[in-house]
C-alpha cells in the first residue's frame, strides 16, 4: 500500500460537460447540488430539535403556536476582538460590545 500513497499515477477523476466520473462512480453536478442541500437540511432540522430543542415542521421552520421562536441573529453585527488573541479566555457572546436580542441565561 506504501506504494499506491506514494508513486504518482495517471488521474482517475474525469470531467465531461456537467458530468463527473471519479474511477466507476459518475454523477451531475445537480446530483452533488442536490446531495449537499439534503444534507444541509437534514442537519439543520436535527440541530433546531435535538440542540436548540425547537419544536420545527418538516420543513423546519418553528411550528406556529408552539412558542417555539429562534432569537434574531444578525451576523453583520457581532465582534471579536482581534487584539485578545492569545488569551483563551475571551468569549465574543460576553464581548460588551455585542448586544444581543435575549438575555442567554435560560
Amino acid at each position: 500500500m506504501r506504494i499506491r500513497y506514494t508513486t504518482n499515477a495517471p488521474g482517475t477523476v474525469e470531467w465531461q460537460g456537467n458530468e463527473i466520473t471519479i474511477g466507476q462512480a459518475s454523477f451531475r453536478l445537480a446530483d452533488l447540488r442536490s446531495t449537499v442541500q439534503g444534507l444541509y437540511n437534514s442537519t439543520r432540522i436535527q440541530l433546531f430539535q435535538k440542540v436548540i430543542m425547537l419544536d420545527v415542521d418538516d420543513y423546519g421552520r418553528p411550528r406556529s403556536g408552539s412558542g417555539s421562536q429562534l432569537p434574531e441573529l444578525n451576523m453583520d453585527d457581532i465582534k471579536d476582538n482581534p487584539s485578545d488573541t492569545w488569551s483563551d479566555k475571551f468569549n465574543f457572546l460576553e464581548y460588551a460590545i455585542n448586544k444581543w436580542s435575549v438575555d442567554g441565561k435560560n
